[in-house]
């Protein structure tokens, strides 16, 4: 991977960035820690609130075992986050990265979710005002090569006028994005 990076990397073309899909999988504590100490930016896949919680820590083991640095790691596609770990993003200085497109509740989501999770959990989802509100850096991003991007532009709404979107209000859908 190093040298991988040393090939890749030109001027201002970085490849200083590594993605772990965490969903479904054991701690990934020894590779962040790695990976940061490299100094790679990691992202990791983390929608549940479990690995939310598991890649939270693989972060702050890492700061605890390399120190702080301006590493910029972030949870791709943050979906359900327990209210206690809300914090730590800021803490933590994790950027928590959000799909606005999957923000909407749709017939997925009330049909898919809310058996699997149940209505209290389903309150938690797509947290971004309360990471907010916490002092964290959320994002909008993507990486559904398959989708138009015009699905991005159409969707932004979601994330700037939650309040309008129709169907079950989550936590994140509660106020206004600023």
């Amino acid at each position: 991977m190093l040298g991988a990076r040393q090939q890749y990397s030109n001027g201002r073309i970085q490849a200083n960035t590594v993605n772990i899909w965490a969903d479904g999988i054991l701690e990934p504590y020894t590779a962040e820690t790695l990976l940061d100490k490299a100094g790679f930016q990691v992202h990791i896949h983390a929608t549940g609130d479990a690995t939310v919680r598991c890649t939270l820590d693989a972060f702050e083991e890492a700061q605890n075992i390399n120190g702080r640095r301006d590493s910029r790691h972030l949870t791709t596609h943050t979906q359900v986050v327990n209210p206690s770990d809300l914090g730590r993003f800021a803490l933590l200085d994790v950027i928590a990265g959000f799909t606005p497109y999957w923000t909407y509740a749709d017939s997925y989501v009330s049909d898919i979710n809310l058996p699997q999770l149940g209505e209290k959990r389903m309150q938690q989802m797509y947290p971004i005002r309360s990471i907010l509100d916490s002092g964290g850096n959320p994002y909008r991003g993507r990486d559904c090569i398959w989708r138009p991007l015009a699905d991005d532009f159409l969707n932004i709404d979601k994330l700037i006028l939650p309040a309008m979107i129709p169907g079950p209000k989550r936590e994140g859908h509660n106020r206004p994005v600023p």
